[in-house]
């Protein structure tokens, strides 16, 4: 007869305050991601403000994965007129311990200006990060922190001079999102990589920065077709290039100026 499986209490598996909204807002765009395309591309550590270590959401996944015997999953989600509230559980096979963690998340986001829209996406990530808690608060504390260990030593940590508090450690290049990849892409094949201000202006863009919300999707959508008409054509002569060229720069200075008006 089996032994039953007890369920603890949630103790402290959040992170400090001063690293949890990095670890909150980084965790979502990890979220976003693997719903969207089916893909996890998430550095597994996180270096916070006080350049404390802390594992990401694809680094709990990863936790789990390797420790073995987890179950994880989501129990029932509650709704309110403002949040969506899931219910995730964790089992841990091995130990006979289970949990069940609530996690809500707001209906409504807030964009770089200030206004609210209706997040699409609120039901899955409040889904997900229940599920990153409650796995961390089956697995052992000592099992982390070991992890931790493992995961910088296979992405070295740079000297703080070189690199922003507040930012990731800088995934390897196996990890670079499908966009990144994308840009990375067309700059090699099209030469414009020797252009250092516009390869810059373009890789900035990709992260978010200096550029409005809607150029941002025109920039994903010109990239996505870009690369299919490179892999189509194969050989390019001077006017595609240029037209590649001319559409980025479009792209990014009608962006550019927007966020700056806005």
């Amino acid at each position: 007869m089996s032994e039953e499986i007890k369920t603890i209490k949630l103790i402290d598996t959040e992170t400090p305050e001063e690293i949890a909204h990095l670890v909150e807002r980084e965790d979502e765009k990890a979220i976003l991601q693997e719903e969207m395309t089916g893909e996890l591309l998430q550095a597994l550590v996180y270096i916070g403000k006080d350049d404390k270590p802390v594992l990401s959401y694809a680094g709990v996944k990863e936790g789990a994965r390797r420790f073995k015997n987890i179950k994880y999953g989501v129990s029932r989600v509650d709704e309110t007129s403002e949040y969506f509230i899931a219910y995730g559980y964790a089992i841990n096979l091995a130990d006979n311990i289970s949990i069940e963690v609530p996690k809500r998340q707001p209906k409504l986001k807030t964009l770089k200006t200030g206004e609210k829209i209706t997040d699409e996406f609120a039901f899955e990530i409040a889904c997900a990060k229940a599920i990153r808690n409650a796995i961390k608060g089956v697995i052992p504390i000592q099992y982390f922190q070991a992890l931790v260990q493992k995961f910088l030593e296979q992405e070295p940590m740079q000297p703080q001079s070189n690199r922003n508090k507040e930012k990731l450690m800088q995934p390897q290049k196996d990890k670079l999102t499908s966009m990144q990849r994308k840009v990375h892409f067309i700059l090699d094949r099209t030469g414009i990589k020797k252009d250092e201000d516009l390869q810059a202006r373009v890789c900035k863009a990709i992260t978010g920065k200096d550029i409005s919300e809607m150029g941002y999707e025109e920039l994903k959508y010109f990239l996505e077709k870009a690369t299919e008409g490179i892999e189509k054509n194969k050989l390019l002569d001077d006017k595609d290039i240029d037209n590649i060229k001319q559409n980025l720069l479009s792209i990014l200075l009608e962006s550019e100026e927007g966020k700056q008006n806005g």
